[in-house]
């Protein structure tokens, strides 16, 4: 196994598409978040992405949103958690010296865009 891996990201408005040459991964580009009740042992904020967070529309105060619209993060916090699932899910059991990821940009994206973008995803 090479000590580099390659991963495509697009995480869009509709889903999230993660492809490497090992695995590949499409979810719904959801992100749900919820105060755990008095019965859960959890303390902290719950969160949850993907069809897992769809889930979560049972809880009456769950928050679920799609923080993507037309290709731009418009919920920083629920845009990470997309990339961090993703790209979790991909080196899942795996362990590498150097992780290159090439995400997927809107058509209309300017240079500063680009440039957030790159970033955000080096800084998750």
């Amino acid at each position: 196994m090479s000590d580099v891996l390659e991963i495509g990201l697009d995480v869009g408005t509709g889903s999230v598409k993660v492809v490497s040459n090992e695995k590949s991964l499409n979810f719904p580009s959801i992100y749900a978040y919820r105060n755990p009740t008095k019965w859960e042992k959890e303390s902290a904020c719950i969160v949850d992405v993907g069809k897992s967070a769809l889930l979560m529309k049972s809880h009456p105060d769950a928050v679920v949103i799609r923080p993507v619209s037309e290709g731009q993060p418009i919920h920083q916090q629920g845009f990470g958690e997309l990339v961090k699932f993703a790209v979790g899910s991909i080196t899942k059991d795996a362990s590498y010296s150097n992780l290159i990821i090439v995400v997927g940009l809107p058509y209309n994206a300017d240079l500063k865009q680009r440039a957030s973008l790159r970033s955000f995803v080096q800084d998750i």
